[in-house]
């Protein structure tokens, strides 16, 4: 009697069970529909009726071949019958066409169903509109390949510009030693036939001549960033500061600068000598811009699992905040050429080589506090495409 009611109680337990799945199947917003091999619709639920406008009585009325592209039928119909030759559950993309007309595109999740017997019964197939996500992927594609091309654009116009900086440097440089020589020639062999302002206007034709030649020089190391792929080497860069430290031996003795040099900096895979002229450049930017009896510069570095951030602090004027991204574009100047030295283009040769590595440069600085850069180089190695010098 007891196992008795047990086995009354399952059955109704599974009944209750699968009276509770069909409401879920039912009431679902996913289209869930029941076929059978020759592709008639013989369930169709609420989910569905609200994706492809039909209602359940017009679409028993229906074969799946109605909401499926024309030029797709075939191939439907027959999947639908080869699915009878096992136990499969399938998922792809599709489309669909709704009874409006519209075409949605659909992720379908085909299930081939069986009877108590083991033998193939029906097909059930579950489907989500995916349309406005095609969709988002497609403008996303589009928008990506726009990207790539103006990039591409952009990169071939910045090699031509290079180019042209090249060319036209170099061909500058011709007539400028021309009046290099000939000012010199004035001002030695002549000096005693010129007067007072002669003389004059020759030394400002010679100072002129010499900052033009620097600005060329400048405008030469510029392109040759973008064109010469130098060597990427491991390089201590204890070992690098510590040579920059005897090269800049006089000046630092002649200005009592205090350069301090953090102990353990790391072996960095880079190019070198680049990576050299930053650090010069911006050793030479704290010394130079630096106001105070005992100039201090200060190097250090820290570093997570992608990247070394290496930084130059000084304790010189400083910079109005306002001005920490326009010092990087070329020939800016925030003095006077007469008050300090240099064409105003050695920030952005920091900047390019920086860029080259991958990585970035930035400005931390008060007016009155001294001034820290920081650039970042990342451990992994990024060499550039252009490799080879025209």
């Amino acid at each position: 009697m007891a196992e008795r009611e047990a086995q009354v109680s399952g059955r109704k337990q599974a009944e209750e069970d699968s009276r509770r799945l069909a409401a879920i199947v039912r009431d679902a917003n996913d289209a869930v529909t029941l076929l059978d091999f020759e592709g008639n619709i013989l369930a169709w639920n609420r989910g569905a009726e609200n994706m492809y406008g039909w209602s359940e009585a017009e679409a028993l009325q229906m074969n799946i071949r109605d909401t499926v592209p024309e030029h797709k039928r075939q191939e439907a119909l027959a999947f639908a019958r080869d699915l009878a030759a096992g136990d499969i559950v399938k998922s792809f993309e599709a489309q669909r066409v709704t009874k409006d007309g519209r075409v949605l595109e659909v992720w379908s999740t085909i299930t081939l169903l069986r009877d108590d017997q083991g033998r193939p019964a029906a097909i059930a197939a579950t489907e989500r509109d995916i349309t406005e996500r095609k969709r988002a992927e497609e403008e996303l594609k589009a928008l990506n390949e726009s990207l790539e091309r103006r990039a591409d654009e952009l990169a071939r116009s910045n090699r031509e510009l290079e180019d042209f900086t090249y060319v036209v440097c170099h061909d500058l440089k011709e007539p400028l030693r021309g009046i290099d020589a000939f000012s010199t020639f004035l001002a030695e062999d002549y000096a005693d036939k010129l007067d007072e302002q002669g003389q004059k206007f020759v030394g400002v034709l010679r100072d002129s001549a010499m900052r033009m030649n620097a600005l060329i020089e400048d405008l030469l190391m510029l392109s040759r960033i973008g064109r010469t792929g130098q060597t990427y080497a491991p390089i201590s860069v204890q070992s690098l500061l510590e040579d920059i430290r005897q090269d800049l031996a006089f000046t630092l003795e002649q200005k009592k600068v205090d350069l301090r040099i953090q102990a353990g900096l790391p072996t960095i895979t880079c190019q070198p000598m680049r990576l050299k002229q930053v650090f010069e450049n911006l050793i030479s930017n704290a010394i130079k811009f630096n106001d105070k009896p005992q100039p201090v510069v200060e190097i250090a570095c820290h570093e997570d699992d992608e990247t070394y951030t290496l930084s130059v602090r000084d304790n010189g004027i400083g910079i109005d905040e306002k001005y920490c991204e326009k010092i990087f574009q070329i020939f800016q100047r925030l003095g006077r050429r007469e008050d300090y030295e240099g064409t105003g283009a050695g920030l952005t040769i920091c900047k390019r080589i920086v860029e080259a590595h991958g990585g970035k440069i930035w400005l931390e600085s008060k007016v009155g506090h001294g001034s820290t850069f920081l650039f970042t180089i990342p451990k992994e190695v990024r060499r550039p495409q252009r490799a080879k010098e025209a």
